[in-house]
């Protein structure tokens, strides 16, 4: 559904490039929302991208807390590393597929503009 969204974006909007960046959930693994980001340069797909990374690094560490917060809530034993050593994500999704697909299509783009 995200991927038709943002193919209608693409197409009615005329840009040469649309993301999309799924916000997780910080107390489960589920999405909260998804960020859709249209350019029609290529310059604006690359800070998009480095603009994600920095995001995908903070979720993990906000996550990170709050799983030690609920493990703390149901009386588990006291932490010994930091949240982040402890962090897992509990998903039942490959993730990194919706990662690959977008920025393949991207990369796609921006190997035919040339």
């Amino acid at each position: 559904m995200v991927r038709k969204y943002c193919d209608l974006i693409k197409r009615e909007g005329d840009f040469a490039y649309v993301c999309a960046l799924p916000v997780m959930k910080p107390d489960s693994d589920a999405f909260n929302f998804y960020l859709i980001y249209a350019t029609r340069h290529a310059k604006g797909v690359e800070v998009f991208k480095s603009v994600e990374k920095r995001t995908e690094e903070r979720t993990h560490v906000v996550r990170a807390d709050v799983q030690k917060r609920q493990r703390q809530e149901r009386g588990d034993s006291f932490d010994l590393f930091e949240p982040t050593v402890l962090y897992r994500e509990r998903k039942t999704f490959d993730n990194s597929a919706f990662h690959s697909r977008s920025f393949t299509s991207t990369v796609g783009s921006l190997a035919t503009e040339r």
